[in-house]
């Protein structure tokens, strides 16, 4: 974003007059974007500036202005006092010749003249009122005012209040109601706004939910967004955790979809290291590091730079826990040695921390293919060999439990399918090479089913070996449960059990992290509150790790 214009390349929040927002990389003029039944091409935003509003006209997008319904209703206000006024002037003037008739035709009558009667009045009475005819009239008059008034969209809901046989009798409160019902019924604007922080994470919230992420039981909590993170709540995460430039920070995150990951990451000034845990047993990293447009849409418009990100790294939660165990069996004598044959030593049978597993040629190492993939381990191992001898200053999880219970039972029912079906196809298999086969792949299920099965107490004891003494401890989630409980009890009693399942932990804090929210929001067309709408976003446990 080079000042105020929109150019190529940019990250854009498109809003449409109804309130809901949609986050957009330009990458090609002729690209097509889609928000709602209206679909925008690059060409159109290339150039504008921010805060601009498009309006709809003749199947091209061009510069408007925004429609204030209050400006809106004072204009009409001040028109229907003109009216009023001229009225009375009528109503005055009729009245006093209604007087003179009536005082004239009680002087015939007393002297015994005939009484004219007047054919107006008669007629006025005796009118019959079809409904019929009346919803007609209305429906012509208004297809008229949308044909006469198709380039002014101002005088367009001006005339279309007016034309409202009812629209007098309210209140202004409900004038003002009414007329924002027309400006989303009848308008087609959208407005451009540039990518801030507190505009991304609006647009995030507000998006459409999947089918997999329904609205919860009431014993879990109300859900009032496919992603529940809000801008307070990323200040209370930063806060908390104490991320600063120098950071090095293990994350896990499945709730926001980059929002938290930027956040820390843009943070970190390209100064500190962010390490986010994967639920995958591989990843799309290089040895360089993670190229643009290669994480998700929310993390690349907060960080907003298109450099190759060497302080991002992507880590399977499987090769984590692997990795401390592996080193945990080491002796000491062997840290001391090159870190070459520390490498060839360890010998890790997992396949994002061995080269020879799952190689692209069949018993070569020496091809290219084969040998980025060794220069990409070692990278990775002196990765993790780092972490676990320096350790992390904070480890962040942000954990929606719905989301991720729903994952784990579509990965478990895959896992049976899966194991069904090979069991039918060994059925001929001797029982020699049906035993080699299983001695070959024990470890690699075992901790496939590891990492289908992990819960938030299995997360926290693999991420408390890599976090330092005095290092930060962060768990976020919109819900409370049980687990998170029991969690907050056995992190209390963590320094004074023996065998207990954390290491020592002190300072254990769980707070309920309230929202700032306002009886009458923006873009809403009355101030309600939402019934599913919490007093607070989610909860937040710290702790401070000693030992």
């Amino acid at each position: 974003m080079i000042g105020n214009v929109i150019n190529l390349g940019d990250y854009v929040v498109i809003r449409e007059v109804t309130g809901s927002q949609k986050l957009i990389h330009i990458k090609e003029n002729s690209q097509n974007f889609f928000l709602g039944k209206y679909s925008i091409k690059g060409s159109d935003i290339i150039g504008k500036s921010y805060y601009s509003t498009l309006s709809l006209e003749d199947g091209r997008w061009v510069i408007g202005s925004i429609l204030n319904s209050e400006e809106i209703l004072k204009d009409i206000l001040n028109t229907e006092t003109l009216t009023e006024n001229n009225q009375a002037d009528e109503e005055q003037s009729l009245n006093s010749v209604q007087e003179f008739k009536r005082k004239r035709t009680r002087y015939n009558q007393l002297l015994g003249r005939e009484v004219e009667v007047d054919s107006d009045d008669s007629n006025h009475e005796n009118e019959p009122l079809d409904e019929r005819d009346e919803l007609e009239k209305v429906k012509r008059k208004r297809n008229e005012i949308l044909l006469l008034n198709k380039a002014n969209d101002s005088n367009l809901i001006r005339s279309l209040a007016l034309s409202s046989s009812s629209f007098k009798n309210k209140t202004n409160f409900s004038k003002e109601k009414y007329i924002k019902k027309l400006q989303l019924r009848y308008l087609k604007h959208i407005t451009l706004l540039p990518c801030t922080l507190l505009n991304i994470i609006e647009t995030s919230s507000c998006q459409p939910k999947i089918r997999s992420d329904k609205l919860s039981p009431n014993s879990v909590g109300p859900r009032w967004g496919q992603c529940t993170v809000r801008i307070e709540t990323i200040g209370n995460i930063l806060t908390h955790g104490n991320v600063f430039s120098e950071s090095k920070v293990l994350l896990y995150d499945n709730l926001s979809n980059g929002v938290v990951g930027g956040s820390i990451y843009r943070q970190l000034c390209n100064i500190g290291s962010l390490y986010e845990i994967s639920m995958n047993r591989l990843t799309f990293d290089t040895f360089d590091g993670y190229f643009h447009g290669k994480l998700p849409i929310n993390f690349e418009a907060i960080v907003n730079d298109r450099k190759t990100k060497t302080h991002y790294h992507t880590i399977p939660i499987s090769a984590l826990e692997i990795f401390y165990k592996e080193m945990e069996k080491l002796p000491d004598e062997l840290f001391e040695q090159d870190q070459d044959l520390l490498i060839e030593k360890l010998d890790i049978q997992h396949e994002w921390l061995n080269y020879k597993i799952n190689t692209h040629s069949k018993g070569d190492l020496s091809d290219e293919k084969s040998q980025n993939k060794k220069k990409r381990v070692y990278n990775r191992i002196s990765i993790l060999e780092n972490l676990y001898s320096e350790g992390v200053d904070t480890v962040i999880l942000v954990i929606d439990q719905v989301k991720w219970q729903t994952t784990t039972n579509l990965q478990n029912d895959k896992k049976q399918n899966s194991i069904g079906n090979g069991d039918k196809g060994n059925n001929n298999i001797n029982n020699n090479e049906k035993k080699v086969h299983e001695d070959n792949d024990e470890f690699s299920h075992t901790s496939y089913e590891k990492t289908m099965y992990f819960d938030m107490e299995k997360m926290i004891q693999v991420t408390q070996e890599y976090l330092k003494p005095g290092g930060k401890l962060l768990i976020f989630t919109p819900f409370m449960t049980t687990e998170l409980l029991q969690i907050h009890q056995d992190l209390s009693l963590s320094t004074r059990v023996e065998n207990s399942k954390f290491h020592p932990f002190i300072g254990i804090k769980l707070e309920e992290t309230f929202i700032r929210e306002h009886q009458i929001i923006d873009q809403r067309t009355h101030p309600t509150m939402d019934a599913n709408l919490p007093i607070f976003s989610g909860f937040l446990l710290s702790a401070i790790h000693i030992s």
